[in-house]
């Protein structure tokens, strides 16, 4: 109907690629925290059995997602029950043996990864506990389930996450819950706090269950993407997107030009639309009635297209990559990235943008064929007191962790982190988890 100007889609594929660098100088290990011992050790096997205490073959552990950062942690502890989690955290409060929780470790900022020595104690066996409400829609599980298993295991009952990430397949639920993430349907279900309806979590701030709400299967889902030659004009079909389809939208994604011409080049797959479209929009509706959501699509792109807003419609492994995971009023959101731009003046081999848009979370990736100090110095802090100077967030989804850390603490306001500071003494005095992140004393 609509020819090359828009196309429908069933699906998109994406890849991930994965650097290793070493560009941000480590915090000193704290000398009050005690070295593991072998006593240590024992007192773990005799709470988990031999099996769940693992001193042997844990890089995969030890590095982050995007192996910038690797940690020298010689244990890792998976605890399948919430006593044996009370019973660790309470052996290394008296010890001052410093512990790092780790869920799916997909995270971007350093996070859930050891700084120093600190344990791991990984939730990935946390997996016994799952129960569905078929009639209220209520979820009780354990905070260990990936993402994508729960959803394919509630598909069943005909419900599914509201929550879906690019990560879906190796994030645990309770790390989701953790960094409170968003994903690409945040403009019709909200963010993962605003699905959550409980939690069971100890006095240190361990995730162990998670309860929420989770929706109905759509029987419907329409898909378009559309090419967009301003960033004024994708503003304008959001807005016209919120007002023809309200009740049906669930997604309205932002890409690039130049994020689709990675795609196009490394990929391997090929663009539906023309790639001359300076940027693209993703818009996927749920529902419950096949005609009526299709017509309604039809009608909008028809809209849209008449109009004159859409032009058209149907990862190059570029060395080393500079993430980012902001949140801006939706009048900067595209100001970010050209600001970036100017201040590089050319030396990166690529800016690419995409993200959110209908909540205004941008990830913004500054590649270049290999590290350079001096790029670095030119992006920060520059990027973090550019998106607070306009109003935004720094960490949009990925939370703090090390990356941000001293950038964070450098711009928030010194009362807040002193109150911050206090509310962590008070539930973990002797400071033993996650050292060297957000908060640390």
């Amino acid at each position: 109907m609509f020819g090359k100007s828009i196309i429908r889609l069933q699906n998109i594929n994406q890849k991930i690629f994965r650097k290793l660098s070493n560009s941000i100088k480590l915090p000193e290990r704290r000398q009050d925290f005690a070295k593991l011992t072998k006593d240590d050790i024992l007192v773990f096997q005799n709470l988990l059995g031999e099996n769940n205490v693992k001193t042997k073959e844990i890089d995969d552990f030890n590095f982050d997602f995007m192996h910038w950062y690797k940690g020298n942690s010689s244990c890792v502890l998976l605890p399948e029950n919430t006593q044996q989690i009370s019973s660790i955290l309470s052996h290394c409060y008296k010890r001052r043996i410093a512990v790092v929780p780790q869920s799916g470790n997909t995270g971007l900022v350093g996070g859930s990864i050891p700084m120093h020595d600190e344990i791991i104690l990984s939730m990935k066996k946390f997996t016994k506990n799952f129960e569905l409400d078929s009639t209220s829609g209520i979820l009780e599980c354990d905070s260990g389930f990936i993402l994508e298993e729960v959803d394919n295991r509630i598909a069943k009952e005909g419900y599914m996450v509201p929550v879906d990430l690019g990560a879906k397949g190796s994030c645990l639920i309770g790390g989701v819950v953790a960094t409170n993430a968003g994903g690409i349907r945040l403009i019709r279900y909200g963010s993962m706090h605003a699905n959550v309806t409980g939690l069971e979590v100890g006095q240190l701030g361990v995730i162990t269950k998670v309860f929420m709400q989770v929706v109905p299967r759509p029987l419907s889902v329409q898909s378009a993407m559309i090419g967009v030659n301003s960033f004024e004009k994708c503003q304008q079909i959001l807005k016209l997107g919120k007002q023809m389809l309200n009740e049906i939208i669930s997604s309205f994604e932002f890409i690039d030009g130049e994020s689709m011409k990675m795609v196009k080049e490394n990929a391997d797959l090929d663009c539906p639309l023309s790639i001359s479209s300076n940027f693209f929009l993703l818009i996927e509706t749920s529902g419950s009635n096949e005609d009526h959501d299709s017509s309604k699509m039809d009608i909008f792109l028809t809209k849209i297209l008449e109009s004159g807003l859409a032009e058209d419609g149907a990862i190059r492994k570029d060395g080393y990559v500079f993430k980012h995971d902001f949140s801006l009023p939706l009048k900067y959101f595209y100001e970010l990235p050209e600001a970036i731009r100017k201040q590089l003046n050319g030396k990166a081999k690529r800016i690419i943008s995409f993200g959110h848009i209908g909540d205004g979370n941008v990830h913004i990736n500054v590649s270049i064929p290999e590290y350079d100090q001096q790029i670095y110095d030119l992006l920060y802090p520059f990027v973090y007191e550019w998106v607070y100077s306009k109003g935004g967030s720094i960490s949009a989804e990925h939370g703090i962790g090390h990356v941000k850390r001293t950038f964070h603490h450098n711009l928030i306001n010194p009362k807040i982190r002193e109150i911050s500071s206090s509310i962590k003494k008070l539930f973990d005095p002797n400071g033993i988890l996650s050292p060297y992140k957000m908060i640390d004393f």
